[in-house]
């Protein structure tokens, strides 16, 4: 698991560790999982959906969504995911 943090330019939005995230990316769709490399990317108009409990696919996970404007994500040597969004 890893520790994600989604924020606005004035207050805490979401934290909580998570199995994976999902980002509307610049160039595309991306999932970050425990232990990817280093990134910093921009991030696009779309759904942020936030796997905390494992089986997410199925009916019994937990997801949590948040729909975004625009926004900048950073990956911490895999163990970290800060989400700066404009809502």
């Amino acid at each position: 698991m890893f520790k994600v943090s989604i924020l606005t330019i004035n207050k805490i939005l979401y934290q909580a560790n998570a199995y994976s995230i999902t980002l509307p990316g610049g160039d595309g769709e991306l999932t970050a999982l425990p232990g990817h490399t280093s990134l910093i990317t921009p991030l696009k108009s779309g759904k942020i959906i936030v796997r905390t409990k494992p089986g997410d696919e199925f009916p019994k996970g937990k997801t949590d969504e948040f729909e975004i404007k625009s926004g900048v994500s950073e990956i911490r040597n895999g163990r970290e995911l800060i989400v700066l969004a404009e809502i």
